[in-house]
């Protein structure tokens, strides 16, 4: 099994929360999905990915434009192995999130992973290019690009082999039937006999043929 890294809270198996921290003179709105996003951080320590969702999606239905809900629930989605959703989320974040570039590397990284276990290993290789362009000092990301490039060359190596294949395979002319020499002799015996046999028939019915003009004559 490949050791995908996420990026860590505590252990490397986690995937990072954005634990903004607003200031106070804000509106109720934006305070409100604060509110969500805490609860949901709560939860998602707690293991309880599927709560978490749902209290994600709560601070991004009041704004949408929320980075730490958009982000978030895509984490709340990824430790429910929904790999396509959490990247759905993660590609929102990226917009969300394009003038932060601390906040912006742990997007593209976790998208990386999102991407990596739904075999989209191309996709994949370009999202951790883009965690390393917005921080370029990440080995994690650095090692799990290497794994995404490896897992892509086999992918395209097994691709081509297939081609190849698929190629020789439609080249090769069907094959004759071979007919072995003893079975030729078997046939053309056969043959040589049946024609005898029609020969007497021809033979015997001409006979019969005669004998019947003669008798008829008399």
């Amino acid at each position: 099994m490949l050791n995908i890294k996420n990026r860590n809270i505590n252990n490397s198996m986690k995937v990072s929360l954005v634990l903004f921290l607003l200031v106070i003179f804000v509106p109720v709105f934006s305070q409100d999905v604060t509110n969500d996003v805490r609860k949901g951080n709560k939860l998602y320590n707690d293991k309880q990915y599927g709560d978490a969702e749902v209290m994600y999606r709560k601070g991004q239905q009041k704004d949408k434009f929320s980075v730490e809900s958009t982000y978030n629930l895509g984490n709340a989605l990824y430790k429910q192995q929904n790999y396509e959703a959490a990247a759905s989320e993660y590609k929102k974040a990226t917009v969300l999130a394009k003038e932060d570039k601390t906040v912006s590397a742990k997007v593209y990284h976790n998208l990386g992973n999102a991407l990596f276990y739904q075999n989209k290993y191309a996709d994949s290789v370009e999202a951790y290019k883009m965690a390393l362009k917005n921080n370029p000092k990440d080995d994690e990301t650095r090692k799990n690009l290497v794994i995404a490039q490896k897992k892509l060359q086999e992918q395209q190596n097994s691709s081509s082999e297939n081609k190849e294949q698929n190629d020789k395979k439609e080249e090769q002319p069907p094959k004759k039937e071979q007919i072995s020499q003893e079975n030729s002799d078997q046939i053309l015996k056969a043959f040589i006999q049946e024609e005898k046999l029609i020969q007497q028939q021809l033979q015997q019915q001409k006979v019969n043929d005669t004998k019947r003009v003669l008798d008829k004559n008399w």
